[in-house]
């Protein structure tokens, strides 16, 4: 599934996922859209519906957004879609993340991804077949 950012004359930039070409999708919403839209950038990403998930609570957090999919022009909205025209989408969650607010050196946020990894690892872990 891919993610990608669109933008439209005003700087406003849709976050969206398609599970097919974002070309193909920029072109369904041109269809309804009066303004020219650019197709910024995209990436592909097997967790790319949770991406787009955790990067519109974080902008709308941020108090970017200007209804649906759609977010306001900011420093922090350019560096969501660059990051993602790029192709770097931890990158683009971690842009969306400090616009909420984040504070990336907060202790109690270190001991939640450690254990989000520690969860994730021991799944995997579990999910691989044991030879007998």
């Amino acid at each position: 599934m891919n993610i990608y950012a669109i933008a439209d004359q005003v700087g406003n930039v849709k976050i969206g996922v398609s599970r097919n070409d974002p070309i193909g999708r920029m072109r369904e919403l041109q269809v309804g859209n009066a303004s020219r839209l650019t197709l910024i950038g995209y990436g592909s990403h097997e967790h790319a519906k949770s991406l787009e998930s955790q990067l519109h609570a974080d902008m709308k957090k941020a108090g970017l957004s200007v209804g649906g999919e759609w977010f306001a022009p900011s420093i922090f909205t350019t560096c969501v879609a660059n990051a993602l025209s790029a192709g770097l989408l931890e990158e683009a969650a971690e842009a969306a993340l400090v616009a909420s607010g984040f504070d990336p050196w907060d202790g109690d946020y270190l001991a939640q991804v450690e254990n989000d990894y520690q969860r994730e690892y021991m799944r995997k872990r579990r999910s691989v077949p044991r030879e007998t």
